[in-house]
């Protein structure tokens, strides 16, 4: 068995080589899908070559996490993996809030000053 596969399986404490196949597979379906969906979004918004490049790019990012969350949670219920999904994307969730709340607090702080 690959190295990566056997550091994966500690690292997220998944025990089954099959586990660890079909959360990969979320996560490459996601991540495929992310980009097919974004695509279309902008072709809709009419966003091309001609746009500002920055508008693309902001568009595009602002685009890309809110699908990608949203998609690996779908495939990941597909594909039996909802509840590990599910407890990463929580967790990454309250990273998120901590590190706004921590900026917030510090922007705060340099206002008072």
């Amino acid at each position: 068995m690959p190295g990566f596969i056997t550091k994966l399986k500690h690292k997220w404490d998944i025990t089954g080589t099959w586990t660890i196949i079909l959360i990969l597979l979320t996560f490459a379906l996601a991540g495929s899908s992310t980009v097919y969906f974004s695509d279309k979004i902008v072709r809709i918004l009419k966003i091309d070559a001609d746009s500002s490049l920055i508008l693309r790019i902001f568009l595009r990012v602002m685009l890309f996490f809110p699908i990608h969350q949203v998609l690996l949670l779908v495939y990941g219920a597909l594909l039996g993996q909802f509840h590990f999904i599910w407890s990463r994307e929580k967790a990454l969730g309250r990273w998120i809030l901590t590190r706004i709340h921590n900026t917030a607090g510090r922007f705060q702080s340099k206002i008072s000053d």
